[in-house]
C-alpha cells in the first residue's frame, strides 16, 4: 500500500471517528467542527472518592489527543495530589467515548464517558499489575 493510500485510509478513519463523536454529543453539524472535547468530572465511587477528573483533547493531524489530570486531597497523609496523564486515542463504543493514555509516571489511564448522562470510569494500572477503577458524575462538552 503506498503513502497516499495509507493517509487516505487514516483521513477516513479520523472523520468516521469525528462523526461518531459528534452523533454521541447530540451536534448535527458535520463531524469536521468537532475540534476540541472537554470533561470535568467528581469521582464518587471506587478507589478515589472525592477525587476529580479533568479532561481536554483536541484534534490534530494524528487524531484526537489531549491532557488531563486526577486531582484530590489524601486525608490520611493530609497532601493534596495532582497525577497528570495525557490520552493517546480517542473511540467510541455503545454510547459512550474512550480515552486511552499513560499517566505521567508511565502507568495505563482509561476514560470511559457516557455523554448523554455525564456518568464517567476512571482507570489505571498500579505499578504492581492492580487496576484502580472509580466512578463519577461530570460534563462533557465538545465544540
Amino acid at each position: 500500500m503506498n503513502a497516499i493510500s495509507q493517509l487516505t485510509q487514516t483521513t477516513v478513519r479520523f472523520f468516521v471517528a469525528l462523526l461518531v463523536l459528534a452523533t454521541f454529543i447530540g451536534q448535527t453539524a458535520a463531524a469536521e467542527t468537532v475540534s476540541k472535547i472537554s470533561l470535568s468530572a467528581k469521582l464518587t465511587g471506587g478507589e478515589n472518592v472525592g477525587s476529580y477528573v479533568t479532561l481536554t483533547c483536541t484534534s490534530g493531524r494524528t487524531g484526537m489527543t489531549g491532557t488531563g489530570a486526577l486531582l484530590g486531597y489524601n486525608t490520611r497523609t493530609k497532601t493534596s495530589y495532582n497525577y497528570p496523564f495525557t490520552i493517546t486515542k480517542i473511540t467510541t463504543s455503545t454510547g459512550s467515548v474512550v480515552c486511552t493514555g499513560n499517566l505521567a509516571s508511565g502507568p495505563a489511564v482509561t476514560l470511559t464517558v457516557k455523554p448523554t448522562t455525564g456518568a464517567i470510569t476512571f482507570s489505571y494500572k498500579l505499578a504492581n499489575g492492580a487496576t484502580v477503577n472509580s466512578t463519577g458524575q461530570g460534563v462533557f462538552t465538545s465544540r
